[in-house]
């Protein structure tokens, strides 16, 4: 896989995330695949590009047959219509897990908010509701939080970034210590210099 795949496309296992997202999508990895049936309502936050949205996407692909069965929203489009229409489908047993992402949760509406506290308490077994937010817990209602499992994710140290860029791509050589520590711990614009180091020595002019 590419960096820019592994941006666009999201990782497709925890072995390809690092730092506490790795930690946590494993752990969750490992709870899915035990069987466990209990409800999910997961809030990951902290500073953008380091993987909150990669863990939020395994999971959910974990839990279902296919994408186009996960309803995901940016908190910005969550209507209060549209949390009704989630609310109904609670109303219905379903052999199949359900997943409800909501992106850039500290910009839900207050409207919305007093339907998504309601959901959260009424999920079923079987439902997931997944949660990114780049704002401190301070941005975010505190009965939002006391309702999810808030997970803070911190930037993994240079070194390591270093050392998971050289462990798919070895060819960067000292590169890859330039580039971690240019962009001090953010995996996704690690990434994105990546893909352009490799795009110069492929198609740059001889």
């Amino acid at each position: 896989m590419t960096p820019e795949e592994l941006v666009r496309l999201g990782p497709a296992s925890h072995d390809d995330l690092i730092g506490k997202a790795k930690v946590v999508a494993k752990m969750f990895c490992s709870r899915i695949e035990s069987g466990n049936r209990h409800p999910i309502k997961l809030l990951c936050y902290g500073d953008p590009g380091i993987g909150k949205t990669a863990v939020c996407r395994i999971i959910a692909n974990q839990l279902v047959r296919h994408p186009s069965m996960i309803r995901r929203v940016s908190a910005v489009g969550l209507t209060t219509d549209m949390m009704r229409d989630w609310m109904w489908d609670l109303r219905y047993q379903n052999r199949d897990w359900r997943v409800y992402w909501v992106e850039e949760a500290d910009a839900i509406s207050c409207e919305v908010e007093i339907l998504l506290l309601q959901f959260l308490d009424d999920m079923p077994e079987q439902t997931a509701a997944l949660f990114t937010s780049n704002e401190a817990m301070s941005g975010i209602s505190g009965r939002f939080q006391s309702r999810t499992q808030a997970i803070r994710f911190e930037r993994p140290s240079v070194t390591a970034v270093e050392k998971f860029l050289l462990g798919h791509w070895p060819e960067l050589g000292h590169v890859a210590k330039e580039i971690a520590e240019t962009n001090n711990g953010d995996v996704r614009a690690s990434l994105n210099d990546v893909q352009m180091q490799l795009d110069v020595k492929k198609y740059g002019v001889k």
